[in-house]
C-alpha cells in the first residue's frame, strides 16, 4: 500500500490563490479519495495566514476525525521539525539537505519534461481501467440512488 505525506506551504499565497486552494480540497475526498493511488498520511501546512487556520478549523465539520488529525498547521519551523526530520528538509525549511529548494524543483520539472510521453500515455489511456474493479461501483455518494426513474409510479 502506498502512502503519501506532503507539505503546503502558503507563503505569497493572496485569497484568490487560497480560494482556488480551499475548492479543490473541499470537492477532493467524495470522488476522488477512493481512485487516489496513495493514502494521504498527512498533510503539513507552514506559514499559513490567519484566514487559512480558520479554514481548517471549520473544515473539522466537513471531514471524520480520523482524516481530521492527518492535517497539520505549523506556526513555525519548529513545529514542522517535529513532524518532519531535518535530514527531509531543504535549507529554506530549516533542513539540513545540501540541494537548495530551486535546485530540487528544477531537477523535478526536468524529470516531467524527460518523461512526458510516458505521463502523457498514462493521462490518456489509463485514467481508470474498470476491468479490474471488484463488484459493482459505487455512486450513492455522489450520484444518490443507482438506477432509473423510467418507469416511476406514484400512488
Amino acid at each position: 500500500m502506498n502512502f503519501m505525506n506532503s507539505k503546503a506551504d502558503f507563503e505569497g499565497f493572496d485569497p484568490e490563490q487560497f480560494r482556488q486552494y480551499a475548492i479543490s480540497l473541499a470537492t477532493f475526498p467524495k470522488p476522488y479519495a477512493g481512485a487516489y493511488f496513495a493514502r494521504v498520511a498527512g498533510v503539513e501546512y507552514i506559514n499559513v495566514p490567519p484566514m487559512v487556520e480558520n479554514f481548517f478549523k471549520g473544515m473539522r465539520n466537513f471531514v471524520t476525525d480520523k482524516i481530521f488529525r492527518r492535517f497539520t498547521v505549523h506556526k513555525n519551523y519548529e513545529s514542522l521539525h517535529k513532524n518532519i526530520n531535518k535530514a527531509y528538509l531543504p535549507p529554506e525549511y530549516g533542513g539540513e539537505l545540501k540541494t537548495p529548494l530551486s535546485e530540487l524543483i528544477d531537477a523535478w520539472n526536468k524529470e516531467v519534461e524527460t518523461n512526458l510521453e510516458v505521463l502523457e500515455k498514462l493521462v490518456v489511456e489509463e485514467v481508470a481501467r474498470e476491468h479490474l474493479r471488484v463488484g459493482k461501483a459505487r455512486f450513492d455518494d455522489i450520484f444518490g440512488v443507482d438506477g432509473t426513474f423510467k418507469q416511476l409510479e406514484i400512488d
